[in-house]
């Protein structure tokens, strides 16, 4: 739900990079080498300018809305209980199981085998 916010305020405050920012998260959050340099490169603008924005339109940082991104794309693959938390982690582009427990327990404050059952 939280992409589909942050999507329509961006469609909303700045249309021209809605469609680019969404096709980026959606092919690149399960890189754990995606940058948000790399972000600012597909949106044609300075990494400070994607920060500027960002933290105007949402009150975050590019390199949380990419974690939430992460977050909330392991939430819909929790709900396979055939996945492994280490698979989810890994597919979400996290670099460890264990900085993907510690943030999933963080944003919504249980661990992620806690939150499936």
């Amino acid at each position: 739900m939280m992409l589909i916010l942050t999507v329509a305020a961006l469609a909303l405050a700045w249309p021209e990079a809605c469609g680019a920012a969404e096709r980026w998260l959606e092919s690149s959050y399960g890189d754990p080498a995606a940058r948000i340099s790399d972000l600012a490169d597909a949106l044609h603008v300075e990494e400070r300018t994607l920060q500027r924005k960002t933290r105007a339109l949402f009150g975050r940082a590019p390199k949380r809305l990419l974690t939430d991104f992460r977050l909330e794309t392991a939430c819909r693959f929790l709900r396979d209980p055939g996945r492994k938390i280490s698979e989810v982690a890994y597919d979400c582009g996290f670099a460890s199981a264990a900085s993907f427990s510690k943030l999933f327990r963080q944003r919504y404050g249980k661990t992620p085998s806690a939150w499936r059952e």
